[in-house]
């Protein structure tokens, strides 16, 4: 087997060795839009993230070996499989060469009669002036689509190598363009993070992709792995004991945090048995590793590497209250840096202790690659013994010290094994709580499926019995026996937090419904639960900065949801009700250090109040100088902008387009203070996109719309004459114009996508939610 090229694997080998149903699901939904019917065209460009090792390579060399062993899919593609590292590729123009001259060996293959021809083409690349050779490529692949009847399906990897860093933003201009408005090139590509060039709007593949994660593999497909390699290796009789016993499947799954690439490393360590020889297996292992966790540290910021050796050089689980101590920085810092390597697949939450968050690394076997790099730690082979306690119950290990003690032990032994035996008891004898992270540790990775499937169930009919009842401590002892089994179990967390809202305990379920958001970074409905929570307690200024924060969740999936308008309506217009704008007011021109609210949340709630004269004073002020200071302080800064929207998209929808006109200026303001063009022109683009939409759906007057495309013209930020033609195409369908702007593609598939309605959102906890 490979560890790391799969692509020397066969396609039987491949195709065998692919466990995961999420990425069988992901390979089929390709599949089944690349299967295209007699006049359809290809429907959206893909990416699949994941970390270093996740199995993308091994996904993606699968597809291109279906495609290529399908008549119909052959007949219909012509797949380009790029190396995993593209070197030779430094600027767009190079990358579509290396495509195209890919292409032509594979014509080549079927003695297609175009090679000639083609082969001409590619020849005449370096007569081509450097500066025309990309728009001279795209011509040439618009040629090969045009002539063979096939479309290009380019199969990229480390695309935020390429897009992030390579390709400089004109060229992914030009690119994008050129995907958008040909049809011969659809591009399927992979990389370790949603990059910038993917989540920020500033850029041009913005929101392009259709993203498609790699989650690390369960404790059940990580041991079909296994016993799949060791079955291809011959090892039939290792196969067989694996599967009898788990054991020692369970620390390699400690070990692996579910990652294919290091299970096929780790393999053979199955094989060893006592602990000098596991030393030896070790080392040699982790040498091969080196050039794994290398490349991984090269694409981690140096701030988030200090946290990931944090973890490795101390306790197993640590909060970030621990690492901030050990690195002397602020904690609410180090939970920032923690979210951002929990969501890119670096770190885990182990497991809760009362209203703390601890976290491990999610391969442990880094914390190995460190310690035994590091000499403070390698005397101490402190990560030995610590294999030991994942192996081996408590009463097996102080067992076996006994026995050794007495000269009775079967097993050969050496003085090594008999030291780490001792130091493994003397550990749990000594630190019963380090003992218990380090087992929390294993239980959070492998879990228990049967005792979790029965927990669950048991969770569920005891929420039940709560609600006819009244048994709701018990419902919450129950709920923390879940939980330590799963410390990710959003369901048990939820269920936590009704229960304390019915006892009236609502702080209690505010720090639940938060540990949601904490597993569910994307889902809106936990703050909605917390700002019912918040508005309970009277705290009527924080509930409303809660909806606006599932407000601007609801934004960022699309231009603008629509649900989002009912939301507001039905839970956050009857709290400014509640509020007084004398009391921020002060606040905010005061600047008192003491001041419960910050300025851009102070603006926030002000803007919701119509104070907008207040704020067209200090919108540059509250975005510039607070937007610099700190994780908390951007959010804020994000929200105040978001808000700025917020206000005109309802003024419009409410038939008021003189105030929708005044918080106009406030982005105008705010868009002239970004600092390249491209980002101000995407700013506009977006906002305009999204007053059509309200157009079309909410029922906007056109002629107010047309009133804000006017205030934008002459406001002195970037602006394209084609949004006229799309405003007349939607506003005026049936005039002479609008028939002549519709022939023009890239407008026609502006107004079709702006009359596609929004699909329904997901609470993501459906029934219970209702039922709660």
């Amino acid at each position: 087997m490979y560890a790391y090229n799969p692509r020397k694997k066969s396609f039987q080998q491949l195709e065998k060795s692919l466990v995961g149903k999420d990425r069988w699901d992901i390979l089929n939904s390709i599949l089944k839009e690349l299967s295209l019917k007699k006049g359809e065209s290809p429907k959206q460009h893909w990416m699949v993230v994941g970390p270093r090792g996740i199995g993308k390579s091994h996904l993606l060399s699968l597809l291109y070996y279906k495609i290529t062993n399908d008549d119909t899919l052959r007949n219909l593609w012509i797949p380009v499989l790029f190396p995993e590292e593209i070197r030779m590729a430094g600027d767009l123009a190079k990358f579509l060469e290396r495509a195209v001259r890919e292409i032509c060996q594979d014509l080549e293959k079927t003695n297609d009669s175009l090679v000639i021809e083609l082969q001409s083409k590619i020849d005449g690349i370096k007569k081509v002036p450097s500066d025309e050779r990309r728009e001279y490529l795209f011509s040439v692949l618009t040629w090969i689509h045009t002539t063979t009847g096939r479309y290009i399906l380019l199969i990229t990897e480390n695309l935020q190598q390429l897009l992030g860093k390579r390709i400089s933003v004109i060229e992914q201009k030009k690119l994008r363009a050129y995907l958008q408005t040909e049809e011969a090139v659809l591009l399927i590509g992979s990389a370790t993070t949603v990059f910038d060039a993917l989540h920020d709007h500033s850029h041009p593949f913005y929101h392009f992709f259709h993203i498609s994660r790699l989650e690390d593999l369960s404790f059940d497909d990580l041991k079909s792995l296994v016993i799949n390699l060791l079955t291809d290796g011959n090892q039939h009789e290792l196969a067989k004991k694996v599967a009898a016993n788990e054991a020692r499947i369970r620390a390699l799954y400690s070990f692996t945090g579910g990652n294919p690439r290091i299970a096929v490393f780790l393999a053979a360590m199955l094989k060893a048995e006592m602990p000098d020889e596991m030393m030896a297996v070790m080392d040699k292992i982790l040498d091969e590793m080196t050039p794994y966790f290398e490349a991984i540290l090269s694409e981690v910021p140096r701030y988030q590497e200090e946290i990931l050796n944090t973890l490795a050089a101390y306790e197993p689980a640590q909060s970030p209250k621990d690492i901030a101590a050990h690195l002397e920085i602020p904690q609410p810092t180090v939970r920032n840096y923690l979210m951002q390597l929990k969501e890119n697949g670096y770190v885990k939450i182990a497991f809760s202790k009362g209203k703390y968050s601890y976290y491990c690394l999610k391969e442990y076997l880094y914390r190995i690659w460190y310690q035994m790099r590091d000499s403070g730690h390698r005397e101490e082979t402190r990560w030995l013994m610590e294999l030991l306690l994942m192996l081996y119950s408590p009463a097996a290990i102080v067992e076996e010290k006994k026995r050794l003690e007495q000269g009775v032990s079967v097993k050969e032994t050496s003085e090594f094994y008999s030291t780490m035996i001792s130091k493994a008891a003397s550990f749990i004898a000594e630190n019963p709580d380090d003992y218990k992270v380090i087992e929390m540790c294993v239980t959070a990775a492998v879990g228990d499926s049967d005792k979790a499937s029965l927990q669950g169930k048991k969770l569920l009919k005891a929420f039940k019995k709560c609600l006819s009842n009244g048994e709701y401590e018990e419902a919450i002892k129950i709920c923390t026996e879940r939980l330590k089994i799963d410390t990710s179990d959003d369901t048990a967390y939820f269920l936590w937090g009704i229960c304390a809202c019915v006892l009236k305990r609502y702080d209690e379920a505010i720090e639940k419904f938060a540990m949601i958001s904490l597993i569910k970074t994307k889902s809106k409905w936990p703050l909605l639960l917390v700002a019912d929570c918040l508005k309970r307690l009277q705290r009527y200024e924080d509930a409303l900065i809660a909806h606006l924060r599932c407000l601007h969740l609801y934004s960022t999936e699309s231009l603008i949801n629509l649900d989002l308008q009912e939301i507001f309506k039905k839970y956050t217009a009857p709290l400014i009700g509640t509020l007084k704008p004398e009391d921020y007011l002060k606040q905010f021109y005061t600047q008192d250090k003491d001041s419960k609210f910050s300025r851009p949340v102070l603006a926030t709630l002000l803007l919701m109040l119509g104070k907008y004269d207040v704020i067209n004073e200090h919108v540059a002020d509250i975005i510039t100088v607070h937007y610099s200071e700190g994780e908390k302080e951007r959010q804020e800064v994000e929200l105040f902008i978001f808000t700025i929207k917020l206000c005109i998209w309802l003024k419009l929808s409410e038939g008021k387009v003189y105030e929708a006109l005044r918080v106009l200026e406030l982005f105008i303001q705010r868009v002239k203070l970004l600092q390249s063009t491209g980002e101000k022109e995407k700013e506009v683009s977006d906002l305009i996109l999204s007053l059509f939409k309200l157009q079309i759906h909410m029922k906007v007057e056109a002629g107010s719309t047309r009133e804000m495309l006017n205030a934008i013209r002459v406001g002195g930020v970037p602006f394209n004459e084609v949004f006229i033609k799309v405003w007349t195409c939607i506003s005026e369908p049936d005039s002479v114009d609008a028939q002549k702007y519709l022939n023009e593609r890239a407008i026609g598939e502006i107004v079709t996508s702006l009359k596609e309605t929004a699909k329904p959102t997901s609470t993501g906890c459906g029934e219970l939610q209702t039922e709660a």
